[in-house]
């Protein structure tokens, strides 16, 4: 669909229509404030109809029959054009997301929307039963709105009705004294978040396109180091392990598998752990950001900026403030000539189908590790034998399991000893 009329420029606006069913635009408040007085107003015409309603079942047709045709409705998100809230008029983000919670009006609810920081407002439902709340966003698009309504119910950790959504998305006006504004919500900022990451796209096209195998990561473009995906879109660096293994010869076996046995290959990964709590924010998104401007010398301030956010948004359990977040990024930027090069994580196993899934790869360096580790329990087996051969009981007097083990320095363990002399009992010398 073409969205002729949008344009980015947010204008707090928020249209209203006479009904579900009728979705002229009948009048409009200038901001979310505005509309939440409104929702509280006792003189409204529409509460004579919203409590006659209230007097039938939520699922009745005549509870139906008045939500569709007789209460006005608005739209949170956006604003419209041509006089009409339909997609195809969609006009301006109005810097809000609206959110549904269904069936749920407890005291305990409540008091997490108070103490929730994103919350912006929220109020109970037309029918009673549930809450409208908003958030503060910045960024939002009818081509990112979806993604974004996925994310921030993520990090919002309430029970949201996860069906409404859609960018023309109607909430009915209802009405209610007590509810409530809070003008210095948290502003959650969608443009600095890559949404594509954050919230992968699910259709079995884009599930194709994820199969879709990359060249390599790295690759020198204008003398600066970039990650460039076989469509040719550039990305960022996360690790320089093509780098370092750029000159490597690889020898594949049957299972085309190359085995770096003890010689693991060491390189440089921007790891971001998750659920971060609060002692570890600050030197975690440091380190962050660090390491994503050590793989990648020429990133932008701005775009280092967005991606700590996204990170910030993501992996925290408790998001720093925005300033907080600008500060680290600074701090970084300032400080990157002094950089050094370091490793932090190594490979072991390299394969030559690169289509393989991270379970397939698992599968196929276990059967390589149990084979090795056979190998390793049949030569301490090997070693107990030989001691056992070589034992003088004139010399060394009665053999035992705690004797083995001491001449085993440290190699041999107490279960495996234990173990051969339970299983082996012919083997073992009987020194009178």
């Amino acid at each position: 669909m073409e969205f002729q009329y949008f344009n980015n420029t947010p204008s707090t606006i928020i249209n209203l229509c006479q009904a579900i069913t009728f979705r002229n635009i009948i009048y409009s408040v200038n901001d979310l404030e505005e509309f939440i007085d409104f929702v509280k107003s006792d003189s409204k015409p529409e509460n004579i109809t919203i409590n006659k309603l209230r007097a039938f079942k939520k699922k009745s047709p005549e509870f139906k029959k008045i939500k569709l045709n007789q209460i006005s409705c608005a739209i949170i998100h956006f604003n419209y054009a041509n006089n009409k809230m339909i997609s195809e008029n969609t006009k301006n983000p109005t810097g809000y997301l609206f959110f549904d919670i269904d069936n749920n009006i407890s005291e305990i609810l409540k008091q997490q929307l108070d103490k929730n920081q994103y919350i912006a407002a929220y109020w109970k439902s037309v029918s009673n039963t549930g809450f409208g709340l908003a958030v503060r966003v910045s960024g939002i698009t009818p081509s990112n709105y979806l993604d974004a309504c996925k994310y921030i119910r993520r990090i919002l950790k309430l029970p949201i009705d996860k069906k409404a959504h859609s960018i023309d998305r109607l909430t009915v006006l209802s009405y209610d004294p007590d509810a409530v504004y809070k003008p210095t919500s948290t502003i959650i900022d969608i443009d600095s978040l890559n949404l594509k990451n954050v919230i992968p796209n699910e259709s079995s096209k884009n599930k194709e396109k994820y199969k879709q195998p990359l060249f390599r990561n790295t690759i020198n473009k204008d003398k600066s180091l970039l990650g460039i995906h076989c469509d040719g879109k550039i990305t960022i660096r996360y690790d320089n392990l093509n780098e370092v293994t750029e000159n490597m010869k690889f020898h594949y076996n049957n299972d085309g598998i190359h085995d770096c046995g003890k010689n693991k290959v060491e390189y440089t990964n921007t790891y971001m752990p998750k659920n971060v709590k609060t002692g570890n924010r600050e030197r975690t998104l440091g380190l962050y950001a660090k390491n994503l401007l050590f793989l990648n010398p020429d990133l932008t301030k701005e775009l280092l900026y967005k991606i700590i956010s996204n990170a910030n948004m993501r992996n925290l359990l408790n998001p720093l403030d925005y300033k907080e977040v600008q500060s680290i990024v600074a701090k970084a930027y300032d400080n990157q000539s002094g950089f050094k090069s370091y490793s932090n994580k190594d490979k072991r196993f390299f394969f030559k189908d690169v289509t393989l899934t991270p379970v397939e790869k698992s599968i196929k360096c276990l059967e390589v590790l149990n084979e090795e580790k056979r190998q390793k329990t049949q030569e301490k087996k090997n070693m107990i034998s030989e001691i056992l051969c070589n034992w003088n009981c004139h010399k060394d007097g009665k053999i035992t399991p705690k004797k083995v083990i001491e001449l085993g320095d440290g190699i041999l363990k107490k279960t495996l000893v234990y173990d051969y002399f339970r299983d082996n009992k012919e083997d073992i010398p009987i020194c009178e």
